[in-house]
């Protein structure tokens, strides 16, 4: 069974879609799986087909739109790391409320920059019992180095500080393309936004400046030793130019025991989303990641 629900999150409302298996015996309670979509991502089909086969496997699950995204209530398009962190810690508090759930069974699972998200959420929420980090990125602002040269850099610190001076004092933040200002797309992923405007008009392809600064401020290694002796899953993409594996390591080595590293050598970022194979190896380490430190009761 799945249906729409929504909670609220410092004041805005909170929409996503929440699964149940359909052959949960009646008065049992299920471990549950809340997903944390990537950079600008809402409930798309592949984030909900994940749901649906995690909920398949007994699992209850849930997906939901970040503030100011999707269905969601909130300032559109502002794209805040640490309010997206308040989302998923206000959404273990929604599903602990369910009578299907097994209020002390509660794991997160994020791909992409939502892989940075639940890392940041499990460091400071201690609710979440079991973590899997798809392609993370570790520390923000090495996430937007990686993306530029030196002068290139340079001119984005730039734009960076005519940006907090034009909050200060006209109370507003500069709208730019995010595919250019923040990250930097290439064709492929410029591509693939082509892809998601078509699917969908109202696909986000500006955010503010403000957004980049608080990037650069969010660094989620710094916390994720906190999740200890919680279990931590990390799966990498080998030939990943969005979320390079090697600030994913990163992240993992300061990461505590009992954690896990899949490396996919030859998957590029989006193989572990949307093909076929390299989906299904990431969705199999998933499942038997939550079935080890999650199992169902007895």
């Amino acid at each position: 069974m799945e249906k729409r629900v929504s909670f609220y999150s410092e004041g805005s409302k909170v929409a996503g879609t929440l699964f149940v298996p359909d052959d949960l015996p009646k008065g049992q309670k299920r471990g549950a799986i809340i997903y944390a979509s990537g950079f600008t991502g809402v409930r798309d089909t592949t984030m909900l087909e994940l749901s649906r086969w995690l909920c398949r496997h007994g699992y209850v699950g849930l997906s939901l739109d970040f503030r100011g995204f999707g269905e969601s209530e909130g300032t559109r398009y502002r794209l805040l790391p640490m309010g997206q962190v308040e989302d998923v810690c206000n959404a273990i508090t929604f599903l602990q409320q369910q009578p299907c759930v097994d209020e002390n069974g509660i794991g997160l699972i994020g791909a992409s920059f939502g892989g940075a998200i639940v890392v940041y959420a499990a460091a400071v929420d201690s609710r979440a019992k079991c973590v899997v980090a798809m392609m993370p990125v570790g520390n923000g602002r090495k996430w937007l180095r990686s993306f530029r040269n030196n002068w290139e850099w340079l001119a984005f610190l730039e734009e960076l500080e005519k940006d907090q001076v034009r909050r200060v004092l006209e109370g507003t933040s500069k709208m730019v393309d995010w595919t250019q200002h923040i990250m930097v797309a290439d064709d492929a992923l410029k591509a693939w936004n082509e892809e998601r405007i078509k699917m969908n008009p109202d696909t986000c392809m500006e955010l503010p400046m403000e957004t980049a600064q608080a990037v650069m401020d969010f660094s989620p290694d710094e916390v994720v030793h906190r999740i200890a002796p919680r279990p931590i899953l990390f799966i990498l993409a080998g030939r990943d130019i969005y979320a390079p594996a090697e600030l994913g390591k990163e992240v993992y080595e300061k990461a505590k025991e009992p954690k896990k590293l899949v490396a996919v050598p030859n998957a590029i970022h989006y193989d572990l989303l949307y093909e076929k194979q390299y989906a299904q190896l990431g969705m199999d380490e998933t499942l038997a990641w939550f079935k080890q430190y999650m199992p169902h009761p007895a």
